[in-house]
């Protein structure tokens, strides 16, 4: 096993780098492979930790890189292309470090991930002055998702990236209808918070006591 990891997989990268100056499909082709040896390398018994981290992203790396020469190759520019499949290995890489170390922080195995999806697309949404409505309805639910799932799992950095993302977005996307509008939602919050206060009181102290509970 240990001499198919060598032939399959540093071989093969040292093979995608002299080949870069030829034809960037070979590489592709060649990082892929690479990447998948080198992910079933890391779970090689035997093994310590920091071994099998430094191959997931290796293996992370190459399917990525992979990934974006090929859309390079069909002339892909939609940004989402670029940064999702980054996002998603670094949350399988992440979810393989919580199952070796579960005490690790979500900041640690999720919080890259989630960043790496959501940063980039929630940036370009924010600063366009007419972003794309599919590309604002995509953060807006990935926030949501995030939040869903953080809230669920007992996760501290989905549930917080999850409401950041979420709340700027919502409020980017109010702003555009014009500023005026922004008084609404603030409006009706105060009066809610305003006519339940005792009881968000003790909703706070609960919703305190459960975040200190994650990790």
């Amino acid at each position: 096993l240990a001499a198919v990891e060598w032939l399959g997989g540093y071989v093969s990268l040292t093979f995608a780098v002299v080949l870069a100056v030829g034809s960037l499909p070979d590489v592709a082709a060649m990082l892929i492979g690479a990447g998948a040896i080198l992910g079933v390398a890391a779970l090689r018994p035997g093994r310590t930790h920091l071994d099998r981290r430094i191959h997931w992203w290796l293996a992370a790396l190459a399917e990525v890189i992979a990934a974006w020469i090929i859309m390079s190759q069909f002339s892909v520019g939609v940004l989402e292309a670029y940064t999702l499949p980054f996002a998603l290995f670094a949350l399988i890489v992440g979810a393989l470090e919580l199952r070796y170390r579960p005490e690790l922080s979500s900041w640690v195995t999720y919080g890259p991930g989630l960043i790496a999806a959501l940063g980039p697309s929630l940036l370009v949404v924010i600063t366009t002055t007419t972003p794309s409505p599919s590309r604002q309805v995509w953060v807006i639910l990935g926030g949501v998702a995030a939040l869903l799932l953080g809230s669920r799992l007992g996760q501290r950095a989905p549930l917080i990236i999850g409401s950041v993302v979420t709340a700027i977005a919502a409020l980017h996307l109010l702003s555009l209808a014009g500023p005026w509008l922004l008084l609404i939602p603030l409006g009706l919050l105060l009066l809610f918070l305003g006519a339940n206060r005792e009881k968000h009181q003790r909703d706070l102290e609960r919703l305190r006591g459960a975040y200190s509970r994650m990790r």
